[in-house]
C-alpha cells in the first residue's frame, strides 16, 4: 500500500503523475510456485491483472489486462497485454512516442510498447492526435505482423488504420476512412501550454484515403494522400481533393536542415461553381462564378501548420469567369484574404449605384501575387465587367491580416488610360493615373470614375474615396518612388 507521495511516473495519462501528487496504490502478488506469479494492481482508477513467469532471463509478462475505469480486470486468452474499458481522455501521440527511441539509452524503451501491447477495446470520451480532437470514439486494436490494426467508429470518424510498429521505418501508416472530421480543440482561458514543435524526421510515411473529409468548417470531399519519408523529413508525393464543385491537387515537402525546418507546397484548385466551392471550404459565398482557379507555388520556414501563409514566399495566381461579386456583410473581410476586390461593391453602391444591383457583375477576375515573408503583392488584380473595370495594386498582409492597396474604377468607354483620366479629372488626375498605370501591369479601359484606398484589417477593411494627389502618393509609395 502507498499514496506515492514524492514518487513521479513519467508516463502519459492516466498512468503518469507528478512527485507531489498523491495517488493510492495497492499491489497483491500471489505465488503458485517460484516460476509463476499472479499480480493484482489498483492504481487510482486503473485496475490491472498480470500473470508473470520466471525463466532463465528472469521474470517476464506472460499475459495481462488493464482497465482505466475502476472495473476489475480479467486475464485475456492470448499472450501479451490487453487494454479495455472506458477512458475519459487519451492523448495518442504521447503513447506512440514510447515506441521510438532517440539514442542508445532508449533501446529497451523503443521496443517496449510494440512487444507487449497486443489488443485493446476502448470507449474514449476525447481522443487527441496531432493537435486534433475527436469525441465519442470506439476503438479496437489488434497486433498483426504488419503493425497495429485499429478500427475506429464514432460520429467524427469511421475507418481502419494499420500503424507500423516503427513509425520511422519504410512501412507506411495506412488509413481508409468512410468519413473523418479534423477538429482542433477550442481555445480556453487556461494558461497556454508550450507548443510542441513536431520533428518532420519522426513523421511516418502515409497512404490514406478518406471518402468524406471535414477540416473545421470546410467540407473537402474525397481526399487521397501519399506521403513518403525522406532523409530529413517527409515529401508529399500526391495529395488530391475532390469535392462537389472543385478538384485540387498538390505536392510538397517538409524537411529539417541546418537552418531549421523548411517547407514547400505546389497546388492547383479548380472550381466549376465558385460560390459553392467557397461555402464548402467554410467561407461566405462572396463571389458567384461559373469557373475559377487558384495556382500556388509557396515555400516557408517551419512546418505545415494553420498559420504557414503568414510566413510564406512564392507566387499565387487567381482567376474567375462569368459571375458577380456579391454585397458583403460588415466583418466578412477577414475571410477574403487575397481577393480584396470583393471589399469594393458595398462601398461602390454609395457612389456608383448604376454599376451595382445584387452585386458587381464581371466577365473575368484575375490576378498574380508575389508572396514575400507573409505579404502578398499584386500589380495586376483586375475585374473586367460589362459596366466597369476595377484594377487593384498593392499589398495584402497574410501574417498581419491587413490591406494597403490602391484601386481605380473606370467606366467601359474604350478610351486609353491617361486620356480617360485627363478627360475625367484634368491633368492632375491624368498624371496620377499615368503613375498608377506604370505600377499596374494590366491596361485599363474607359473614363476613370473613382479612386480608392483599401486599408485596415481583414475583419473590417476600410475603403475610402481619394483624390488625385492621394492616389499619386499611394502609387508612388507602392512603386518605391518619391511622390
Amino acid at each position: 500500500h502507498s499514496d506515492l507521495r514524492g514518487f513521479g511516473i513519467e508516463l502519459p495519462a492516466p498512468l503518469g503523475k507528478r512527485p507531489a501528487e498523491p495517488r493510492r496504490l495497492r499491489v497483491e502478488a500471489e505465488f503458485a510456485n517460484l516460476e509463476r506469479m499472479l499480480t493484482r494492481i489498483a492504481f487510482g482508477e486503473v485496475r490491472a491483472l498480470m500473470l508473470l513467469r520466471h525463466d532463465e532471463q528472469g521474470w517476464r509478462l506472460d499475459r495481462g489486462a488493464v482497465r482505466p475505469d475502476g472495473v476489475a480486470a480479467a486475464l485475456p486468452d492470448h499472450p501479451g497485454l490487453r487494454i479495455e474499458g472506458t477512458l475519459e481522455r487519451l492523448a495518442l501521440d504521447d503513447w506512440l512516442a514510447l515506441g521510438r527511441g532517440t539514442g542508445e539509452g532508449d533501446a529497451r524503451r523503443a521496443t517496449r510498447l510494440p512487444d507487449y501491447l497486443r489488443a485493446a477495446n476502448l470507449r474514449i470520451g476525447t481522443l487527441e492526435l496531432s493537435g486534433y480532437r475527436w469525441s465519442g470514439v470506439r476503438g479496437l486494436l489488434n497486433a498483426t505482423p504488419a503493425g497495429w490494426q485499429v478500427n475506429v467508429a464514432g460520429p467524427m470518424a469511421e475507418g481502419e488504420l494499420v500503424i507500423p510498429y516503427d513509425l520511422r521505418g519504410p512501412a507506411p501508416l495506412s488509413a481508409k476512412f468512410a468519413h473523418l472530421t479534423l477538429a482542433r480543440p477550442e481555445s480556453t482561458e487556461e494558461p497556454a501550454q508550450p507548443t510542441k514543435v513536431r520533428d518532420p524526421r519522426n513523421l511516418p510515411a502515409v497512404e490514406a484515403t478518406v471518402q468524406a473529409l471535414q477540416v473545421g468548417a470546410a467540407q473537402l470531399g474525397k481526399v487521397d494522400l501519399k506521403m513518403a519519408r525522406a532523409a530529413q523529413g517527409v515529401r508529399i508525393e500526391t495529395l488530391t481533393v475532390s469535392g462537389n464543385a472543385f478538384q485540387g491537387n498538390a505536392s510538397g515537402h517538409w524537411l529539417r536542415g541546418p537552418a531549421g525546418d523548411e517547407s514547400r507546397l505546389e497546388a492547383r484548385l479548380a472550381s466549376s461553381d465558385v460560390g459553392a466551392t467557397l461555402r464548402s471550404l467554410g467561407y461566405p459565398g462572396f463571389i458567384e462564378a461559373k469557373h475559377g482557379e487558384i495556382l500556388a507555388d509557396l515555400s516557408w520556414r517551419g512546418g505545415f501548420d494553420p498559420d504557414f501563409l503568414g510566413r510564406a514566399s512564392g507566387t499565387l495566381s487567381v482567376a474567375a469567369q462569368d459571375g458577380q461579386v456579391l454585397h458583403l456583410q460588415p466583418g466578412a473581410g477577414r475571410l477574403l484574404g487575397l481577393l480584396s476586390v470583393a471589399a469594393l461593391p458595398r462601398r461602390l453602391a454609395l457612389d456608383f449605384s448604376d454599376l451595382t444591383d445584387k452585386g458587381l457583375s464581371f466577365d473575368s477576375v484575375h490576378g498574380d501575387f508575389e508572396l514575400r515573408d507573409g505579404d502578398a503583392y499584386t500589380r495586376n488584380l483586375l475585374l473586367r465587367g460589362p459596366a466597369a473595370e476595377i484594377g487593384i495594386a498593392g499589398r495584402t498582409g497574410l501574417g498581419t491580416q491587413d490591406y494597403d492597396q490602391t484601386a481605380v474604377v473606370t467606366g467601359n468607354l474604350g478610351a486609353s488610360l491617361p486620356v480617360a483620366g485627363a478627360l475625367a479629372g484634368g491633368p492632375a488626375v491624368g498624371a496620377a493615373l499615368l503613375l498608377f498605370s506604370q505600377m499596374f501591369k494590366e491596361p485599363l479601359k474607359g473614363i476613370a470614375r473613382g479612386y480608392y484606398r483599401i486599408t485596415g484589417s481583414w475583419e473590417n477593411p476600410v475603403v475610402e474615396r481619394v483624390d488625385a494627389a492621394e492616389i499619386k502618393e499611394a502609387s508612388a509609395r507602392q512603386l518605391g518612388q518619391k511622390p
